[in-house]
C-alpha cells in the first residue's frame, strides 16, 4: 500500500457583506509496513537482526492484506450469485402467476362468467405490471411512487 492523503483548505475573506475563515489542514497516512531506507539503516545500526524480522513481518503482512482481498472478491461474487439466484425465483414465480392467472381467467370465461374472467385478467395484469415497477423502482433504491408524496 502507498501513502494516502487528506486535506481540508480554509481560508479567510472579507467581503462588504461579512467575513468568513478557511483552514487548512493537511493529514498524510503511510500504511506501508516497510519504512523508508534512512529509518532502516538507524534501526540496523541499532541491532542488524531487527531488518529480518521486520521483512518477514512486512511479508506477513503483504500475506494477509492478498487473503483478505481474495475473502472480499469470494464474498461479493458469492452475493451476486445469490442476486442472481433470487431474481431468478422471482422470475420463475412472476412468470407462473402470469400463466395461472391467465389459465384461470380462460376457465372462468369459459365457463360463462366473461365479466368475471375479464375483470380477473385484467387485475392480474395490473398487479404484475405493478409488482415489476415496483422492483425496478426497488432495484435503483429509490421510494416506490405512492411512498415519494408522503
Amino acid at each position: 500500500m502507498a501513502k494516502s492523503q487528506v486535506s481540508v483548505r480554509q481560508t479567510k475573506v472579507e467581503t462588504q457583506q461579512g467575513t468568513g475563515q478557511h483552514l487548512e489542514h493537511t493529514q498524510v497516512f503511510d500504511d506501508n509496513f516497510l519504512q523508508d531506507s534512512e529509518e532502516l539503516e538507524k534501526i540496523k545500526a541499532v541491532d542488524p537482526r531487527l531488518i529480518d524480522l521486520i521483512i518477514e513481518c512486512t511479508k506477513k503482512e503483504q500475506d494477509f492484506r492478498h487473503k483478505n482481498v481474495l475473502e472480499r472478491n469470494r464474498i461479493v461474487s458469492q452475493n451476486a450469485r445469490g442476486e442472481r439466484r433470487i431474481n431468478f425465483v422471482g422470475l420463475f414465480f412472476s412468470f407462473s402467476y402470469l400463466v395461472f392467472g391467465t389459465y384461470y381467467s380462460f376457465q372462468l370465461i369459459f365457463a360463462g362468467n366473461e365479466i368475471l374472467g375479464s375483470v380477473f385478467s385484467g387485475v392480474m395484469l395490473l398487479s404484475a405490471a405493478s409488482m415489476l415497477a415496483n422492483r425496478k423502482v426497488f432495484i435503483r433504491n429509490e421510494k416506490p411512487p405512492s411512498e415519494k408524496k408522503k
